[in-house]
């Protein structure tokens, strides 16, 4: 069975950051939210289906998913949301899933935003990472990162695992403050760690 190391944090947290650093030391990266772009990127799988659901508005005209409008319609309308998420989140499992056993490294860091929520993806990991964030600076990041209002940013966090709760279930802890040659330094140790329990 494959060593997985499940990657998790609250939005804008900096998990593709640390996947990258994981990857530099040699290690594999499955990424659901990679994954969810590229089904729902232009002629994507999940394309037609999408389209089959909320229609033509919520596709772009080279073929992909307008992410801006579905994620207006996903706001205001929670019902989108969980027909969205019975197309894609099937899909990505499996695909998850399929990269984990092509995966050549000592062991393999999946990334799943809301991994605390999922007994599917929990049950496909051994050993698990929280990537810890102060609120204002997730909020600040996001609202630049996706052009996003401060309300908008704080129904999608209020939506995640709470920060108690994802404490409580982490089994490391990596605190993104600081530099990036300080966050470096600790998932170094952390990929030490790793590779010491699995030998």
């Amino acid at each position: 069975m494959k060593y997985v190391v499940g990657l998790t944090g609250f939005i804008g947290s900096g998990k593709s950051l640390v996947a990258t650093y994981f990857q530099q030391l040699g290690i594999t990266v499955v990424d659901t939210d990679k994954i969810a772009h590229q089904i729902t990127s232009a002629n994507g799988i999940v394309i037609n289906k999408i389209r089959q659901q909320f229609g033509n508005n919520y596709i772009t005209t080279n073929g992909a998913l307008d992410r801006t409008a579905m994620r207006d319609l996903i706001f205001n309308d929670p019902n989108a949301k969980i027909l969205l998420e019975r197309i894609l989140h099937p899909i990505i499992f499996d695909i998850s899933s399929q990269q984990i056993e092509l995966s050549k490294s000592v062991y393999t860091i999946l990334v799943v935003p809301l991994l605390f929520k999922s007994l599917k993806y929990m049950s496909l990991v051994r050993h698990n990472i929280f990537v810890n964030c102060n609120k204002d600076t997730l909020i600040t990041r996001v609202m630049a990162r996706d052009k996003l209002t401060a309300v908008q940013v704080k129904t999608i966090l209020s939506a995640q695992v709470r920060l108690t709760t994802q404490i409580r279930l982490a089994d490391d802890i990596l605190n993104n403050v600081g530099s990036v040659n300080n966050l470096y330094s600790k998932i170094r140790k952390l990929d030490l760690k790793y590779r010491s329990i699995i030998i």
